[in-house]
């Protein structure tokens, strides 16, 4: 695994993990929100030898700078990403919100996609879940950021292992955590996290989907049972005006490749 910075245009920096194989398709990662790429660390052991993979750590998460920004200011970030790596085209693969910016990028830059894969991600608008507003987003999204703090390391250690963690997964997490004023939290700025809640909280909506050009695969979680009939209407939705081809992952949750 190689780390790398790039530097932007504006003089913003932007935090790059690579691996596998360069002369082999690329398959672009983009992580959910309060994570880091590091948390595909798994995924790259069954691809690595066929692929060319980078996963990026998204605007104010890990160690990329910070953005607060309207969905084309996202995509133009992103598409700066990859013309610095010359890459020619590439798979996106996005999970939750990262699926969102996948999307938004394959529609505004289309040439430079061949396929997007959706993690439980892209697909449900904010506003098809009854009686939950954009402020309640992103006050729910403001609370988790804020509380999702531990004393020490090793307070976090054994509350992940309390929840069911390899030590492994434990390990590779550390990345998406960060020490500060003597507590563990997220490695994630505050005012950035809220700015991708409101600029993606009403997509997909018809105008954006009607202009997807690529094949998208959406891999989908099924817990809890009491989401399935919202997820289901929210897929009915875009396949009115997308291609889409849905595969449920059964007995999964939202973090489904975790």
């Amino acid at each position: 695994m190689k780390q790398i910075t790039l530097k932007l245009k504006d003089g913003s920096s932007v935090h790059v993990y690579t691996a596998g194989q360069r002369n082999r398709p690329a398959l672009l990662f983009l992580h959910g929100l309060g994570s880091t790429g590091s948390s595909f660390f798994e995924v790259l052991e069954y691809l690595r030898e066929d692929y060319q993979l980078i996963l990026v750590d998204m605007p104010g998460h890990g160690f990329s700078t910070k953005l607060e920004g309207s969905i084309n200011e996202y995509t133009g970030w992103l598409h700066e990403i990859v013309i610095e790596l010359r890459m020619d085209s590439c798979h996106i693969i996005g999970h939750s919100i990262g699926g969102d910016l996948a999307l938004a990028y394959c529609r505004t830059y289309p040439e430079a996609v061949q396929t997007v894969v959706l993690l439980d991600g892209g697909y449900m608008r904010g506003n098809a879940l009854p009686d939950y507003s954009l402020a309640e987003e992103l006050e729910v999204t403001d609370k988790h950021i804020r509380t999702y703090v531990f004393s020490s390391w090793l307070d976090y250690e054994s509350k992940l292992k309390e929840a069911g963690f390899s030590n492994k997964r434990i390990e590779l997490s550390k990345d998406t955590m960060m020490l500060e004023d003597g507590n563990v939290r997220l490695r994630v700025d505050h005012s950035t996290a809220l700015s991708l809640v409101k600029a993606f909280y009403d997509e997909p909506s018809s105008d954006s989907l009607k202009d997807l050009t690529r094949p998208i695969l959406l891999l989908r979680s099924t817990e809890p049972d009491m989401m399935n009939k919202i997820r289901r209407k929210e897929c009915e939705y875009f396949s009115k005006y997308a291609s889409l081809t849905v595969v449920d992952l059964h007995e999964t949750g939202h973090d489904l490749y975790g």
